[in-house]
Parts: structure tokens; sequence; C-alpha cells
């Protein structure tokens, strides 16, 4: 299959890289104004072009994945539906549910596959942990917590953290519960950036709490998922893909002394049951390129579809909605 890249930020740069890696798939092109991403590109193996109007106007192509800026996704989605590709639309599928709207309309007609980049649903980990779920190791859910923390993009955000981040554990939080998330609640603000960098989202998903923790301004890069259930709990590591497992305490006498006390209960999660789990550390990335093509070529099912992008794009910016609609706090000088 000949594919290309629209977009070569941070993550269209790995696209690109992967791509170059799957057999049988042949990264034809890349687009972007950048003149460094375009040497990128050619570093690759990829011809460059300045936009993505000159790159569908000289490749033959089949699938394409969307790396551009989030409130340039509608139009160039748009354009390589109508140019009979397959489209890969990096997260959030679109800046506004009109936008995402017209993007699934144009899917349907071309008849053509369209996947959005929740690039959680493909970590192996993230799997492991869905079928814990579903197979009732943890009882009934009770609780979903997510942190998303980090230092502020390089590159300045075009639209709120809650929009770009949050977009990822609303929508890993649906897929966990296998349920809508209703009643969203959010508190946030602006710390430092133009747009709101930081927040706090409050939902239900069936019979479990969701609770959402998110940020720009923090200096650590931390991605976690904790599932509490009324017979046990996982802490999940995203980045390391470390799982763990812990049954619930059927009882026992409690530390009678300070240093037992430390010793029983001071090491946390580390204290869990590791779990192991097929494609252990492997790249999510990958495997959800692998996927999208597979899709496209055998007919497979689309495992991140727009209808659930759409719906996570609601919650974002219903959210994000909210935050600015408080009172501001001020911030410390």
């Amino acid at each position: 299959m000949r594919v290309a890249v629209i977009g070569l930020g941070a993550m269209g740069r790995h696209h690109a890289r992967c791509y170059t890696e799957i057999p049988g798939v042949t990264l034809a092109a890349a687009a972007d104004p950048d003149p460094a991403a375009m040497e990128a590109a050619i570093r690759l193996g990829a011809r460059a072009y300045g936009s993505a109007e000159d790159l569908l106007r000289s490749e033959d192509l089949d699938a394409v994945s969307v790396c551009a800026p989030t409130r340039q996704h509608r139009e160039i989605a748009l354009r390589c539906l109508e140019a009979g590709l397959h489209v890969l639309v990096e997260k959030p599928i679109a800046a506004t549910v009109e936008d995402a709207e017209d993007i699934l309309r144009a899917a349907e007609r071309s008849g053509r596959v369209l996947m959005v980049g929740h690039i959680e649903r493909f970590n192996p980990a993230v799997r492991a942990l869905k079928r814990l779920i579903a197979e009732g190791r943890l009882g009934t859910l009770l609780q979903l917590h997510f942190q998303r923390l980090g230092l502020r993009p390089r590159a300045a955000p075009d639209v709120p953290v809650v929009v770009d981040l949050g977009v990822h554990d609303l929508d890993l939080a649906a897929c966990l519960c296998g349920a809508p998330l209703e009643d969203i609640t959010a508190l946030g603000g602006r710390a430092v950036l133009g747009v709101p960098d930081y927040a706090c989202l409050l939902a239900r998903c069936g019979a479990a709490a969701v609770t959402i923790q998110l940020s720009w301004v923090t200096p650590i890069k931390l991605r976690r998922v904790i599932a509490c259930g009324t017979d046990g709990y996982a802490e999940l590591n995203l980045v390391t893909q470390d799982l763990r497992w812990f049954h619930r305490d059927t009882g026992g006498d409690e530390p009678a002394t300070f240093p037992e006390f430390v010793a029983r209960y001071g090491r946390g999660a580390e204290a869990g049951v590791a779990l192991p789990f097929p494609e252990q550390g492997r790249e999510p990335l990958r495997i959800e390129l692998e996927e999208f093509l597979g899709a496209a070529r055998f007919g497979w099912t689309v495992p991140a579809g727009g209808q659930d992008a759409l719906q996570a794009l609601r919650l974002a910016l219903e959210a994000s909605r909210q935050i600015a609609a408080a009172e501001p706090v001020p911030w410390p000088a």
C-alpha cells in the first residue's frame, strides 16, 4: 500500500517513521509547510510537499494520516476522502462538533475507512486491563481514575488541554466501561498558556465514577489509569505498559507497629501482581497503523471509529465550556 502523512509535527513524524517499518507499506510522500519537516520526510525516503493540495494533486495513494493542527482536520480530511483515500485523522477528530460531523458524512459518502487516532485503545496494556474488567476480576467496576500530566507542548496548542489531551481519557473510559460517559463536570483554568491548560473532570460511566486529571504545567510526564472494583484494584502505567492487579484483601490483623504498617502498605502498586499479556512492550502507534491499514485493505473492523471520536469530542467541548464559563481564579504572579 502507498501511504502519506500530512503534517509532520511531533506526532506526524512518528506516523511517518512507523509506516516505513511496516512490511508491504510504502511511505510515498509527506506534506508540511515547515522546511525542516520536509527534510525529515526526505530522509525517510518520501517525496516532500509544502501543502496537502500539492501532495494530493501529485501522488497516487491508498491511504493517508492527517496529523495537521486540529483546526485544519476538517478541510484536509474532506479533501483526502474526496480523493478516494482511506483516512486516519489524529485525535481529536476536529475542533468542533460541526466539523467532525462533516468528516463523518464525507466518509460515509466515500465508502472509505475513517479511523481516528485514539492511540491508547491500541496500547497492549489497555487491552489487557479491558479484559481484566470484562472477565470480572475486579468485580463490579466502581471507579476509574486517569492522570495525564506533563509540560507545555513545544508548539502553541490551538485547542484547550481538555480537547487536546482529555479526549484520550474520555474515549478510554468509555472503552473500558463499555458504556457512554454522562453527567460531566469540569474545573480548570489557564496557568501559563493562552488556552486552559489544567483541568479536573468528573463523569459517570454506567455504575462507575470517572475522574480525569489533566495538566500542561506539571514538571513530570505521567500517564496512569487506576481501576477500582468491588473485588479488586488495578493500576496501569500507560508509558511502561506495567499493569498490576490486587485482589480484595479478605482481612487479617492490622499491623501492630509503624514499621509493620510501612512494610505492609508502603510499596503501593509495586506490591501488586504484575500481569503479563500478549504484545507487551509493542509500540501502540505501530499497532494502530497496522490495524488502520488492515481495515482499509481487508475490511477489518475499525477499532477507533468516527462516532466514538465524536462523542469524546462532545464531552471535551462541554468540559471546556464549563471551564471557560467559570469565574476565573487569579494565578499568583
